[in-house]
């Protein structure tokens, strides 16, 4: 998954990869994919100090999902739809959470593209995202 986030709070943007906390999300529910899986369990018992299932509140913590509310900053979602690590689905509920939120989010896939690729630097998605950030009011 090498999907981005952006986020604009207070005119400060932030680009980032939530991919350890939408991760622990997901082992907690069981949604990984099992190359995911082998990637990251055993980086992520280091970092929350036990296997995941043991610590299912430490991990949630570290979810986006479970973060978003009400004053969450505008969000611009971009997944390979190829990702072999990180199911797409996880992406679509995070932006779902968004909008039933009424909060301003945006999803682009990109086509043919895995977890991290040359792809995410095209010149269209750049331009979706200068677009996103205008009408958000950045």
């Amino acid at each position: 998954m090498f999907w981005k986030v952006l986020g604009l709070k207070n005119g400060f943007l932030s680009v980032y990869s939530l991919q350890f906390g939408w991760f622990c999300r997901r082992i907690v529910h069981k949604k990984a994919t099992p190359h995911g899986l082998n990637v990251r369990l055993p980086a992520l018992a280091i970092l929350l100090g036990k296997p995941v299932e043991q610590v299912p509140e430490l991990a949630k913590l570290a979810s986006p999902v479970y973060q978003v509310s009400a004053n969450a900053p505008p969000l611009f979602i971009v997944h390979g739809e190829q990702d072999i690590q990180v199911p797409i689905n996880q992406s679509i509920e995070l932006m779902s959470i968004y909008k039933s939120n009424n909060l301003p989010v945006q999803l682009e896939y990109i086509p043919n593209a895995g977890h991290s690729s040359p792809e995410y630097a095209r010149k269209e998605l750049m331009d979706k995202m200068a677009t996103f950030l205008t009408k958000v009011g950045f």
